[in-house]
């Protein structure tokens, strides 16, 4: 089939009342039909860790214009034959990093790296913020929509977790040696 794809690309700040204050699903849908597009990507959870819906576990962003939006969104689409894809972007969400510097990566020395600006810290899947990921994603299955989009699923441009707590030991666990904490081009290293 001919695939009409587009996006509502949304990282938006809450800082601002008025942003985000006036999204309107049925508005947003019009403008995806009249594009004839048949695959329609909302953003769920952006790469600020806000939810554009009401979360249990998740920021909800706190300027959306009701709850409902996300319900909407997807009841519109499958109204005017539209596929719906949530978006979610994993590796960043500052409120989770926030709330849990546990599950932040961590550098060689066993800090966490400096902080990425309004994105905050990168985050280690081998702690529990895979498990908080798994939860979210069940949430989202929740609306029933035809997929999901799992972005940014990578720790960044030379990023390693080098986490005492979690990745260290698997490290151990899985090679049978000590992770080396620096580029040696040895053997353990390769």
């Amino acid at each position: 089939t001919n695939c009409r794809w587009t996006t509502f690309n949304a990282h938006f700040q809450d800082w601002d009342p008025i942003i985000a204050s006036r999204l309107d699903a049925k508005a947003i849908i019009r403008r995806v039909t009249e594009a004839n597009a048949n695959v329609f990507m909302m953003f769920a959870l952006d790469c600020l860790g806000n939810a554009y819906y009401p979360s249990r576990l998740a920021h909800k962003h706190p300027n959306l214009p009701s709850d409902s939006l996300l319900v909407e969104i997807v009841s519109e689409c499958k109204k005017n034959g539209v596929a719906i894809v949530l978006y979610y972007c994993v590796n960043w969400n500052k409120h989770v990093a926030e709330r849990h510097p546990e599950w932040t990566m961590k550098d060689n020395q066993n800090k966490t790296p400096g902080y990425d600006g309004a994105l905050g810290h990168y985050l280690c899947y081998n702690s529990g913020y895979l498990d908080y990921v798994k939860s979210v994603s069940s949430e989202l299955l929740g609306y029933e929509p035809d997929g999901i989009f799992f972005d940014m699923l990578w720790y960044g441009e030379g990023k390693v977790c080098y986490c005492q707590e979690n990745c260290q030991p698997l490290f151990r666990r899985k090679y049978g040696t000590e992770m080396p904490l620096a580029a040696s081009w040895d053997e353990a290293w390769r």
